[in-house]
């Protein structure tokens, strides 16, 4: 008897993704633009820069609004909290862009504007409501924000001129060598027997 569904496996299910009638052609937000929320009910006027986003779903995370929390099964220092807060998603439509001149949602149209410094056409974002150009977020910039200044994890502090030397001496307490095995000599005997043994079984 021939299957009623081809391909249907329930152990790996599709990934959840948006219709494709309803899926965003042009996307005019990106990553690092100031976004104000303009529906939803704990998130309403919720202001922030956009931190994530998925097109395939048609979701945005955005910076410090929708907090949710959530409790980690691992902790990076002993003194903190199991529950944490975290951004959770909000859909594409209930975000809109800040004007830079009148500081409010607004609605944005796409134009084409010639670049002399690159020599190229650009597509810019214009504001409907007072005209403001909004350029986009640069990624190089965003880049070097998350690089640049110092992030002090445990005492140390973490710069673009850390070296793995200075890593090694601050946090781990083993060495490799070559003479000495990463592990106690009986177990790395065990595990020589069981890949004998294995090999063993397959040659039969």
């Amino acid at each position: 008897m021939k299957a009623k569904y081809k391909g249907f496996n329930m152990m790996k299910p599709k990934p959840r993704t948006a219709h494709p009638n309803s899926k965003i052609g042009t996307w005019k937000l990106f990553v690092g633009d100031l976004v104000e929320v303009i529906d939803g009910r704990s998130s309403l006027g919720g202001r922030g820069k956009i931190k994530n986003i998925d097109k395939n779903k048609n979701l945005i995370w955005v910076e410090g609004v929708k907090l949710l929390s959530k409790k980690f099964t691992y902790k990076v220092n002993e003194d903190e909290s199991s529950v944490q807060l975290k951004e959770m998603p909000i859909h594409y439509s209930n975000v809109q862009l800040v004007d830079p001149v009148t500081d409010k949602p607004t609605k944005v149209k796409l134009s084409w504007e010639y670049n002399n410094d690159k020599r190229r056409l650009e597509e810019v974002r214009i504001a409907k409501v007072s005209g403001a150009r909004i350029a986009k977020p640069d990624r190089q910039k965003l880049a070097a924000q998350e690089n640049d200044g110092l992030r002090n994890i445990d005492g140390f502090e973490w710069a673009p001129n850390v070296t793995s030397e200075m890593v090694s001496e601050k946090f781990c307490s083993w060495k490799p060598e070559l003479r000495t095995p990463p592990f106690p000599n009986s177990f790395m005997n065990e595990l020589e027997r069981w890949r004998r043994k294995n090999k063993e079984s397959q040659a039969l």
